[in-house]
């Protein structure tokens, strides 16, 4: 047998006549696959058989991963600034100047390796020929196929019958020819997919396919996708993204159909303008309805957020501005049936520049009955109106102004909130006097209403000041906060009735003191060391008594009773109103914590109001039964989170009744993100309001599961919402199958009028 010592290779003649002399040696078998083998199945590794963090990180849905050799430099090293290094069983010298290597030929160039069963090396020392075929490797790239020619100065090469293997995406496939230059792969009548070796579930087959490596996305021309091998979709020129890096391109198009709107099809396209700037465009079919398009723009910078969304329906065939076609049909109105654009317009944005901040939050819809129509779901169909919010505002120190603009849409036929337009806010706290901190805010507010028709509901402007100084104690072990203020506000209404001051004012003085304690207690759980709490509060709050009864109602209301209610210097929200108080609110609340992490297990929380005094001032009307009660209703809180399962809980108790005031429960179980059970529950006694929710998604096998949800009306005996359906995955594709049923309320406070739609998205 002859010497198998591996020896450099330099190109030239006299290497040619070192390798007739026999200076080669045989391959290290197992290094990478030869020729003739499946290209994926090659590297393919089941996932019993990766790496434990590689088989971690893998999907469960997926069976396994493509797994790279290992590479004798680093992956980003250049292969043609390396020397050539071959072995094979043997060579001989041939005319021309040039040598064959013949048997089991391996060919590496720094992280590039050549193999096959022969190979030809001309004068030419970049060029090396593989008559018979061979395969060529580099970090993210395997080629395999016959006639092969490899260029080793630069990135060159060119096969015939090739298979191919991109290792960063997963994408492989197969062509009649390709050639490489640079870092461009070109191939004529190729195949591309991104399945495991033993599916084929999609692909696109293309007379052209251009693969540009460094940017992660190919072009292809004359393009089919195919899913099972049945042509779906054809297009003249394609551009498909390779990578989890954003790309423009087409994404999945989605199905389905409704009751109201008949068979929809959806086709989103995306659209990578800049790295901070992006848009998805979206042509939508209703079979029922017409053909439309929704855009959604984001921008991102150091200093701001912004996404924009709009969607325009051009003559939606069952909707005339006012009723559906059914509706105008049933009350026999007189005339056509003129179908009416539908259209929805949206800004979010926030912005910060140094201390000023700026933030934009608006809906505008054409009509009332947008989000009924088009909405797929329940918590979409009942809105009851849309907000148009626009703010500026500049923070330095203890320093903060603002100016802010509030307006609303309606959706249903109810009085429509007032417009604020504009607010200026200036404010200063945490001024240091000594040992007191003293504050002032001020807001000015102008309120506006769009009165319909001829009905006249007066607006105006409200100015409220209110300084308060504070005197506060803090401690590890506990606090003491005394404080005292006054609030000022004073109005100026537009159009008042002569028989009312059209310039009323009030002043209410105020005084409190808020102490609280902190205590601990070191424990130990299953082996885990954690922290118990005890946390009581008590608050003192005197308010003096001004009348109001002849004071606009502009923005008060009267908020849900909780645990934050407790120990607010208001029981109302909004300015116009001011309670009058003499009560002291306890609660007290309890928290386990993790020792090291400070993680957050479990908190409970409960508390009550004890009144020394009736409440006189009320939102409207005379005072009620409950505003001369000696004591509140008992708000208490539960959150828990332990391990799979995790628990919230809110309940207020009326003493006097013995019954919950409201009452909300949800629980979860989420062993990972294909194992998740919701369950829940709320109650709200005023209201009227009483529902359950069970939501779910489960595996019914390795790349199938279940998913479904549930809103049940107990008030009424009705569901609101049934959503039902089964979802397959793997490494390859997606799909999803649901039926969904929903109820399209005709108005937010008659919920008993509802409209049933049903689907299959």
């Amino acid at each position: 047998m002859k010497s198998r010592t591996p020896q450099t290779l330099g190109l030239t003649l006299w290497a040619a006549v070192a390798l007739a002399l026999g200076l080669v040696s045989p391959p290290v078998h197992g290094q990478d696959p030869t020729a003739g083998e499946d290209l994926a199945r090659t590297y393919w590794q089941p996932r019993s058989a990766l790496p434990a963090r590689q088989a971690a990180a893998l999907p469960s849905w997926c069976r396994g991963a493509y797994v790279e050799r290992a590479y004798p430099e680093p992956r980003d090293s250049d292969p043609s600034g390396f020397p050539i290094h071959a072995v094979a069983d043997g060579a001989r010298y041939l005319m021309r100047e040039s040598a064959e290597l013949v048997g089991d030929v391996v060919i590496t160039q720094g992280n590039r390796l050549i193999q096959g069963p022969r190979a030809t090396l001309g004068q030419d020392p970049g060029r090396i020929e593989l008559p018979e075929g061979g395969s060529l490797s580099e970090p993210g790239l395997a080629l395999t196929g016959a006639r092969t020619r490899v260029g080793t100065d630069a990135a060159q090469a060119s096969m015939v019958d090739v298979d191919f293997l991109l290792f960063d995406t997963e994408f492989r496939g197969s062509a009649r020819t390709v050639e490489r230059q640079g870092g461009t792969l070109s191939f004529s009548e190729a195949r591309l997919t991104r399945c495991d070796p033993d599916s084929n579930a999609w692909e696109v087959a293309a007379g052209y396919l251009a693969i540009e490596e460094d940017t992660g996305f190919a072009r292809a021309r004359d393009a089919t996708v195919r899913v099972r091998g049945v042509p779906v979709f054809h297009a003249p020129r394609l551009r498909i993204p390779l990578s989890a890096e954003r790309q423009s391109g087409f994404l999945f198009p989605s199905a389905g159909t409704s009751k109201d709107a008949g068979i929809r099809l959806e086709l989103p396209y995306y659209l990578n303008i800049a790295p901070n700037y992006d848009a998805t465009v979206t042509a939508r079919h209703a079979s029922k309805r017409g053909t439309g398009a929704e855009v959604e723009a984001r921008h991102l910078s150091r200093s701001s957020r912004t996404e924009a969304t709009g969607a325009f329906l051009a003559d939606d065939r069952q909707y005339d501005g006012r009723f559906d076609r059914d509706d105008f049909r049933s009350l026999g109105l007189p005339g056509r049936f003129e179908p009416a654009d539908r259209w929805l317009l949206g800004l979010d944005h926030t912005g910060y520049f140094g201390g000023a901040s700026t933030r934009i939050d608006g809906v505008a819809a054409s009509d009332d009955d947008y989000f009924r129509d088009m909405g797929t779901g329940l918590a979409v169909t009942s809105r009851a109106y849309l907000t148009r919010f626009a703010e500026a505002r500049y923070a330095r120190g203890g320093f903060a102004a603002g100016i802010s603009g509030l307006g609303f849409q309606m959706l249903e036929e109810r009085r429509e909130p007032y417009r604020r337009l504009p607010e200026i806010d200036v404010g200063y706290a945490g001024a240091r006097a000594g040992p007191f901190e003293w504050s002032l805010a001020t807001v000015w507010t102008a309120f506006d209403h769009p009165t319909p028709g001829d009905v006249a509901i007066p607006g105006g402007q409200r100015l409220h000041v209110e300084p308060r100084v504070e005197l506060p104690m803090l401690r590890s072990w506990g606090f003491l906060n005394v404080g005292a203020g006054y609030r000022y506000t004073g109005y100026d209404l537009d159009d008042a009735p002569r028989r009312i001051d059209g310039t009323p004012e009030r002043g209410i003085g105020f005084g409190d003191i808020d102490a609280g304690l902190f205590f601990e207690r070191d424990i130990r759980m299953r082996a885990t060391p954690l922290i118990q709490t005890l946390e009581p509060r008590i608050h003192y709050l005197r308010q003096q008594f001004a009348d109001q009864a002849d004071l606009p109602r502009f923005d008060a209301s009267v908020p849900s009773f909780s645990i934050p209610q407790l120990f607010r210097r208001n029981r109302f929200s909004g300015l116009d109103r001011i309670g009058d108080a003499n009560r002291v609110a306890v609660g007290v609340t309890s928290r386990f914590l993790h020792s090291d992490t400070g993680r957050e297990y479990v908190r409970a929380a409960i508390g009550t109001i004890a009144h020394f005094d009736d409440r006189r001032v009320t939102l409207r009307g005379a005072p009620r039964d409950e505003d001369r009660h000696v004591t509140s209703p008992v708000a208490a809180e539960f959150a828990g989170n332990l391990g799979r399962f995790s628990a919230a809980a809110g309940m207020t108790w009326d003493p006097a009744d013995a019954e919950e005031d409201e009452l909300g429960v949800s629980l979860q179980y989420r062993r990972d993100n294909r194992r998740i059970v919701n369950v829940g529950h709320r109650k709200r006694r005023l209201s009227r309001i009483d529902q359950g929710d069970v939501s779910f998604v489960w595996p019914l096998g390795n790349r199938v599961s279940a998913l479904g949800k549930w809103n049940y009306d107990f008030e009424i005996g009705r569901t609101n919402e049934a959503l039902l359906g089964i979802e397959y995955a793997d490494c390859c594709w997606q799909v999803r199958l649901l039926y969904h049923r929903h109820v399209e309320p005709r108005s937010i406070y008659t919920a008993t009028e509802a409209d049933d739609d049903e689907g299959i998205l």
